[in-house]
Order: structure tokens, then C-alpha cells, then sequence
């Protein structure tokens, strides 16, 4: 309860309660706005994983972080939770060629290639950037990838 109160006075989160109508509360999902970017997350308890419904709320959305005219989209997963990476993976999301530094070196980054790339934006920037306006204790690098390299 007191995360939800917390949170529900950040005017840039967006949240939603992921229900089912037999199980009632399956997961959630999020949306951190600042700015033009988003920060995508995304929850299922254990006994609902492997269904799809976080896939499907997050699709929603993201449907809705764009009415609202937010063109970037970023997303971390840790190294080992494939089933998260699967689902950013079914979501469009593509890495970021860009680590954290430890103790959070355990991340992957992600983003969701903007509707209009002809606005050409370098995602490792905008996760950079990201981070820094929202004060974010990570620390977030370049990898020795070039920008253009993107990682399946």
C-alpha cells in the first residue's frame, strides 16, 4: 500500500493494474514519462507468467504512450530473465548498446524503434539523458558497439 500511495503522487508515472476477470490481479505495467521519452515496465506475478498478459498490457500501453506523443521508449530486463526478454522482444523492443556499471552490470537496455526514425535519435543519448533528468542512481555507458549495431 505504501508503494502504490507513493507512486500515485508522481504525476509523470502512469500505472495499471493488470486484471484477469477469473484471477482478478495477474501484474501490472508502467510508464515513467519525462519529457518526450518513457521508461517501460512491466510485472506478472509467477503463477500468471507465461501467459502473455503483460505482453498484451503493454502493448496497450504503449499505444497509449504514443496518443500522448511520447516517441521514445526505453526498457531494461536483467541478463537472466528470459521470459522478460521474450516478451520486450514480442513488444518490438531492440537492445541499446549500452551497459550499467556495477553493482547494476546485471542489465540489459532496451528500446522500441520510434514511429518517425527519421527524427534519427541515438538511444544510448536518450537512455543517458533519461537517466540524468530523472536523477537515477545508475550509472549508464557506451558499449564498444557502434550506435548503429543492433543486438538480437
Amino acid at each position: 500500500y505504501k508503494w502504490i500511495k507513493e507512486h500515485k503522487l508522481d504525476s509523470g508515472r502512469i500505472d495499471y493494474a493488470v486484471m484477469h476477470k477469473d484471477f482478478g490481479f495477474v501484474g501490472y505495467v508502467n510508464l515513467a514519462v519525462s519529457h518526450h521519452a518513457a521508461y517501460f515496465c512491466f510485472w506478472a506475478g509467477l503463477d500468471f507468467q507465461g501467459y502473455g498478459y503483460a505482453t498484451e498490457a503493454g502493448k496497450l500501453v504503449i499505444d497509449f504512450a504514443h496518443t500522448l506523443g511520447i516517441d521514445v521508449i526505453l526498457t531494461s530486463a536483467y541478463s537472466d530473465n528470459m521470459r522478460s526478454i521474450r516478451s520486450l522482444n514480442k513488444l518490438g523492443f531492440l537492445e541499446i548498446a549500452a551497459y550499467a556499471e556495477a553493482p547494476d552490470d546485471d542489465r540489459i537496455f532496451f528500446y522500441l524503434p520510434e514511429k518517425h526514425p527519421e527524427k534519427n535519435r541515438n538511444m544510448v543519448e536518450e537512455l543517458i539523458d533519461y537517466y540524468k533528468r530523472e536523477n537515477l542512481q545508475m550509472t549508464i555507458l557506451p558499449s564498444e558497439l557502434s550506435d548503429s549495431d543492433v543486438i538480437f
